[in-house]
């Protein structure tokens, strides 16, 4: 088990799903330990404000634009 202050690395084992509940944003994705993938991780269900999912979107955009560049590079 990990300390409170320790980071847990997880991986997506399948695409993300997310859905609204009235005013929350839930992000649901199956997952398994980074540093054990044998090991049953489970799904990790995250409940979001509408501002939190807002904020994340604006997050993710520009690191897709870095990750799609190394790809690019790589091939």
């Amino acid at each position: 088990m990990a300390l409170k202050s320790e980071l847990v690395d997880l991986i997506a084992t399948q695409e993300p799903n997310t859905t609204a509940k009235e005013e929350i944003v839930v992000v649901t994705v199956p997952m398994n330990f980074l540093r054990d993938p044998q090991q049953r991780g489970g799904t990790l269900r995250l409940h979001l404000s509408i501002h939190q999912a807002e904020y994340l979107a604006a997050q993710i955009q520009p690191v897709l634009v870095v990750a799609r560049s190394f790809r690019q590079q790589r091939t």
